[in-house]
């Protein structure tokens, strides 16, 4: 039985290390404690990072179960890093695969908003929302099909009061 569709459309970046009896175990960027669900039928070994779905373990437990989707290259992102993404002029930078990535951006939790034909994002600081930001960079499943072009990308932006208003089509 494979409960895929119950899984939320959220990502988490999500960094295995540690194997207990029930498995090996992660931590999401909010430090929740992360088991990888069975029914996915992915590989993960320690020390690797992940883009994630996260769905609450049953009844009252405090663990999540991930359904791992991407596994992230650590040489590739911090290389990627330095070359792609604009020195310090915080300019936003969509990096394709679902990734942005700017300076203005602090760890946290920011919650999305797409406007209804698709071309604006507006991204706002929230202690509850379901975007994680790590390392000046957010993943948001299926944005990249809201842009056209060759990544990266440079998009034009607004900021006011912290929140980001992004054009995603020009």
């Amino acid at each position: 039985m494979c409960y895929f569709d119950e899984y939320p459309e959220e990502t988490e970046l999500v960094t295995f290390g540690k194997m207990e009896s029930r498995g090996i175990t992660g931590r999401a960027d909010d430090g929740i404690i992360v088991f990888v669900d069975s029914y996915s039928k992915v590989e993960v070994g320690l020390g690797e990072t992940w883009i994630c779905r996260l769905l609450r373990g049953r009844g009252l437990s405090q663990y999540y179960l991930a359904w791992p989707i991407e596994k992230v290259e650590k040489e590739q992102t911090v290389a990627g890093m330095k070359e792609e993404n604009p020195a310090d002029d915080g300019s936003f930078v969509a990096l394709g695969n679902d990734r942005l990535f700017s300076k203005n951006l602090r760890e946290g939790r920011y919650t999305a908003y797409r406007s209804p034909n698709g071309s604006w994002l507006q991204l706002v600081p929230n202690e509850n929302g379901n975007i994680g930001c790590r390392d000046n960079s957010i993943a948001i499943e299926g944005l990249d099909g809201f842009m056209s072009g060759q990544f990266p990308k440079t998009l034009e932006y607004s900021c006011k009061e912290d929140c980001f208003l992004i054009k995603l089509e020009g």
